[in-house]
């Protein structure tokens, strides 16, 4: 299980690097975005489809969803029921911790 984690871990550290610019700007949304860069890319959506197929969508979203907080040091503002990205149902909405 370790080896799943260090993988999800550098597919979102390879997501961030790539659309930086986008996800830094308004955290509130910064799952969805997230998700959605994935969904536009053909070279990340396939390691993510591939993650999925291994750990099942919920587990990997809540995963991906964990390390985005974490990393960007955020707080819990909601929960969001219509994402724009297909990849999930739902997310987290976001704050900056003061």
């Amino acid at each position: 299980m370790q080896g799943v984690r260090f993988e999800v871990e550098e597919f979102c550290e390879r997501v961030v690097s790539d659309a930086s610019m986008t996800l830094r700007a308004d955290v509130s949304n910064i799952t969805d975005r997230f998700f959605c860069h994935v969904e536009r890319k053909h070279y990340l959506k396939k390691p993510y489809l591939r993650m999925r197929r291994q750990m099942g969508k919920i587990a990997l979203n809540s995963q991906i969803g964990r390390w985005i907080k974490v990393h960007f040091h955020l707080r819990n503002a909601g929960t969001a029921t219509e994402p724009a990205s297909s990849l999930i149902e739902s997310y987290t909405k976001y704050k900056r911790m003061k």
